[in-house]
């Protein structure tokens, strides 16, 4: 056997990892810092704001043709549903103040069958 030690391979994969993350990073660097990307970048937004636009307007026009609620709409009535919620926690408070009685009725025990294996004789 030979003293002479093996080539690690995991340690040469980190290394060519850290030379292509470097000069990557590098590369793309050198890229966002000229006009055109900037410029280009900011084409790309807005073409992906029309885009989502031209979509949110056709598909409302889908859903109004469905027959359909749309995300707005929905939003409109839960904040609706929400002032009414409050609005009966406030008149029940009102309640509670001047008759004195607990907030929560207190419900009779429904009576229910026993449990047991055997079936319920009729």
């Amino acid at each position: 056997m030979s003293d002479a030690k093996l080539p690690d391979p995991a340690a040469m994969l980190r290394d060519m990892l850290g030379q292509w993350e470097k000069t990557s990073n590098e590369a793309m660097t050198q890229l966002m810092a000229t006009n055109e990307f900037g410029r280009a970048m900011s084409q790309m937004t807005t073409m992906s704001l029309e885009a989502k636009n031209n979509f949110s307007e056709i598909f409302g026009k889908v859903l109004t043709g469905m027959n359909l609620p749309s995300r707005d709409e929905l939003l409109t009535v839960a904040t609706q549903i929400r002032d009414v919620d409050a609005r009966l926690d406030r008149i029940e408070a009102l309640l509670v103040k001047l008759t004195g009685a607990s907030p929560v009725a207190e419900r009779p025990a429904i009576p229910r069958p026993p449990r047991t294996r055997k079936p319920v004789k009729s």
